[in-house]
């Protein structure tokens, strides 16, 4: 007569025993699924702001180089406003080299506007319409001749095709000054090239007042 009473005992014990567990353990484990969920989150967020930071750093420096690309460029502009300028620098060269100086003369320049892509500076036509950027191309035609050594001669030649300006070597004549010394003479055809803004239409000008 006990017997089936102590199953009974054991077989509900087991029961409620299966109850604590269950209402018990389920919120551990539903605990335990969600820290692993937001730590899988928190590892994601965390590449994504990993490679966020790299990115940056990566435009950073395309911005810095793309900065310093932009100041040399300004600096080898030749505009109207900088031609006193670039004479008296042409002379400097000249004497730093050790060359003596024969012949510098400066033509009036020449304007046009510049193309939007795929403009020939050497090109004297004015781009086709629509074609037209909003940057204005000048250009001055030099002509130097100096006498030197053959070193002189051509370091003042390297400086000058080497970005000190925006400047295309049209012509170059190196010959012996005479046979019976080791003096040359140079002769270079240069052109120098600038970009400025093109100006604003007078009426334009009036209106922004």
């Amino acid at each position: 007569m006990n017997k089936p009473n102590h199953r009974v005992i054991q077989a509900t014990v087991a029961g409620v025993s299966l109850l604590v567990v269950i209402v018990l353990g389920l919120p551990r484990f539903n605990e335990g699924r969600q820290l692993s969920a937001d730590l899988q989150a928190f590892t994601k967020l965390e590449q994504e702001f990993e490679s966020t930071q790299q990115r940056n750093r990566r435009l950073s420096r395309i911005e810095q180089k793309l900065h310093s690309q932009k100041e040399v460029l300004i600096n080898q502009n030749v505009t109207p406003e900088q031609i006193s300028g670039v004479r008296d620098e042409l002379i400097a060269i000249v004497r730093k080299h050790g060359g003596s100086l024969r012949l510098l003369e400066i033509q009036d320049g020449q304007s046009r506007v510049w193309g939007d892509q795929g403009d020939d500076p050497h090109n004297r036509d004015r781009p086709e319409m629509g074609m037209e950027s909003e940057f204005e191309l000048h250009s001055h035609t030099v002509s130097l001749a100096v006498t030197g050594s053959l070193k002189a001669a051509l370091a003042i030649t390297r400086t000058l095709s080497d970005g000190y300006w925006l400047v295309s070597i049209e012509t170059m004549v190196l010959k012996p000054r005479d046979s019976t010394s080791r003096i040359v003479s140079l002769e270079l055809g240069l052109t120098l090239f600038g970009l400025t803004l093109v100006p604003e239409p007078v009426e334009e000008q009036f209106a922004s007042l």
